[in-house]
């Protein structure tokens, strides 16, 4: 638990403390109001809206204690509450943003296609191996705005199984010769859920994809 005032302690470390702490909570707090009391003149006793004033504010450390508990446990729990619902998507498919793809097979197909903001006359599809070599040239033709089909049968321009690795995607739509935005899609099932530094993360077709380039969920088989 986080304490809400912090600062040197005005008391001295008594021999049965085992951990020194630099943290003013309730007790301290408490220990220093009685000893202000103890310690004042009885002659010039101390004003009594000063105490006050000192113990509207012990109400308001306790408070803000009892709030930093409540945050604590709400946190744990939303983000329990997280995971489950990420685990939930194991076995459905997804439709996510992908500028590279990973083959584990040689020639190994991939489900893709291309999102486009407006019609273009040219669309140009370009694959690199991890070299930056061009493997594969995809010439599409003209197409309309919005989903487009774009299969990848695992070959490169001469016809031959590309190896397993990590190939880069690159898109150049125009219309006019001006550029049209474009974002390739890949589709596969959620094999497994991954949770590095609490982050979630979709396993799908042996990647990782994060939560925020995931534009479809759909159930398993649906069109």
């Amino acid at each position: 638990m986080v304490s809400a005032i912090s600062g040197q302690s005005a008391f001295p470390q008594e021999a049965s403390s085992t951990k020194s702490s630099n943290e003013l909570g309730k007790d301290s707090f408490v220990k220093l109001l009685l000893t202000q009391l103890q310690s004042q003149d009885p002659t010039a006793p101390q004003s009594s809206q000063e105490f006050v004033a000192q113990l509207a504010q012990f109400t308001q450390v306790e408070l803000m204690e009892k709030q930093a508990g409540h945050m604590e446990s709400l946190l744990v729990a939303q983000a329990a509450g997280n995971q489950t619902a990420v685990a939930s998507l194991v076995g459905k498919d997804v439709s996510f943003s992908a500028e590279k793809i990973t083959t584990k097979d040689v020639g190994e197909t991939r489900d893709l296609s291309l999102q486009l903001a407006g019609e273009a006359d040219t669309v140009v599809v370009s694959i690199t191996d991890k070299d930056g070599k061009v493997v594969r040239t995809m010439h599409l033709g003209p197409r309309e705005e919005g989903r487009t089909a774009l299969a990848f049968d695992g070959l490169d321009d001469q016809g031959n199984p590309l190896p397993a690795g990590s190939y880069s995607l690159k898109v150049v739509a125009q219309k006019n010769k001006v550029d049209v935005s474009s974002t390739v899609l890949e589709r596969g099932a959620v094999e497994g859920v991954s949770f590095i530094d609490g982050v979630a993360q979709l396993l799908v077709n042996g990647s990782k994809v994060s939560l925020p380039n995931v534009l479809e969920i759909n159930e398993r088989g649906a069109a």
